[in-house]
């Protein structure tokens, strides 16, 4: 495997990111980046960036800016995960679509009159694509009809099937020799081949320059989508309080979480709303230290309050359901970093309440069938909150939401974790879980 040298070119622009987008650190930050003098520009597969040096330094401050953040935003979209059986050049020209006219919405630094090798280029961004009905997909799907309308009709080759992967099994002849033929390429491929040119640079997911396997990526695509998911919502959360968030960029958290939400990814988006996080300077970041030998500034993410959860013990739970659910839990919890956590068992009382410090908390799945549990009445929980030394950031109900409910909201902001299909509560937010 080809062994890469750190690339150190890109200090300055990670602070001006900083300054400028901070809201897309979270997701720069979780990358490692790579110099490479065989790719003609930059390219991405999510967990690694590779740079051209030579192309880099023919950048301004600006353009180098608007170079890095464009990385940034295939992966922030997934579009290194999303290609499925596509195309890869017309997916490549259509993220470009889809990227660069909101860059330039904002005022980056368009990426045009530059040469590369002695040729002139510049950056792919038609603006029929800025309005917010157009996503990847659909601009993909409008590339390739527009190119299939141009055409000739007996030149129309078949498609590859867009939910596979486009190989097929091939046979051997007579010769012994391998008689598989490559699949026929979608109308408009090889145009965007030629029209990408040298910035063909989304690789699929843990896929380097080269083609082979990138050691940095070690979790599966799932993980990754989900990792991307909890740096999209730290993402959002930051823009929101630092009151610069662009609009595209709400659109792009819900496609990102509309492909698969899992319960915990919410509740992890509304548990870090509830905490501040800002970059200091006073936190200098070890990692960019150590990748480019530059002092940069660092996330400084202060612990939640305290969470009290209550656990229906109603015996309507099962074991399994909740020893799945802990895991979650404790994975969200990490991450949030919450100075205690309070349990409280409950069906129609309150049976045992257990404190722990910090995320160290145990389940006691011995509680989930006490003597005569059965019945589910939560009208005292306001109580239990009174009388805590200490009041909680927010409550989280684990329930399957068949019960006799307080009479008024509560006076901390409450979570029902339901188990069952019951979405709705009197008060609060209802999170579902699968």
């Amino acid at each position: 495997m080809k062994l890469y040298k750190l690339f150190k070119g890109m200090a300055d622009t990670a602070v001006r990111m900083m300054l400028r987008a901070p809201y897309l650190m979270v997701l720069y930050y979780s990358m490692t980046i790579y110099e490479d003098e065989s790719i003609p520009t930059l390219c991405v597969n999510g967990v690694s960036m590779w740079v051209n040096p030579k192309f880099w330094n023919q950048l301004s401050r600006e353009q180098k800016l608007t170079a890095a953040v464009h990385e940034v935003m295939h992966k922030m979209c997934l579009h290194t995960t999303r290609r499925g059986g596509r195309d890869p050049y017309i997916w490549n020209v259509a993220g470009d679509h889809y990227i660069n006219p909101r860059l330039k919405a904002m005022h980056f630094a368009p990426l045009e009159n530059l040469t590369i090798d002695g040729k002139p280029w510049s950056w792919i961004c038609d603006d029929k694509y800025a309005g917010s009905e157009w996503t990847t997909e659909a601009i993909y799907d409008d590339l390739v009809k527009e190119a299939e309308s141009q055409q000739p009709q007996g030149d129309m080759p078949q498609p590859c099937d867009e939910e596979g992967d486009g190989e097929g099994e091939g046979e051997e002849g007579e010769d012994g020799e391998d008689n598989t033929k490559a699949p026929p390429r979608r109308p408009g491929s090889e145009d965007a081949e030629k029209r990408l040119g040298p910035m063909h640079d989304v690789r699929d997911y843990g896929t380097t320059p080269d083609g082979e396997e990138d050691e940095s990526a070690t979790q599966d695509k799932e993980e990754f989508e989900d990792q991307v998911r909890r740096e999209l919502a730290e993402a959002r959360q930051q823009a929101k309080e630092k009151g610069n968030a662009p609009g595209w960029l709400e659109r792009v958290v819900g496609q990102a979480f509309h492909v698969k939400a899992n319960w915990y990814d919410t509740l992890f988006e509304y548990l870090k709303g509830m905490s501040k996080a800002d970059y200091s300077w006073r936190r200098w970041s070890k990692r960019e230290f150590i990748k480019t030998g530059c002092i940069a500034p660092d996330m400084y993410q202060p612990a939640m309050g305290g969470v009290l959860k209550f656990i229906d013990t109603s015996g309507s739970i099962s074991e399994d359901d909740l020893s799945l659910y802990d895991k979650h839990m404790r994975d969200v919890l990490e991450q949030v970093k919450p100075r205690w956590i309070t349990l409280a068992y409950w069906d129609t009382q309150l049976h045992r309440i257990d404190r722990f410090e910090k995320f160290e908390y145990d389940v006691d799945t011995s509680m989930l069938n006490p003597v005569g549990g059965g019945g589910t009445d939560f009208s005292d929980w306001q109580d239990v909150i009174d009388d805590m030394e200490e009041m909680p950031d927010v409550v989280l109900a684990y329930t399957d939401m068949c019960a006799t409910f307080p009479r008024e909201a509560l006076t901390v902001p409450t979570v029902w974790l339901s188990t069952s299909s019951v979405s709705e509560a009197p008060f609060g937010t209802v999170i579902n879980i699968e």
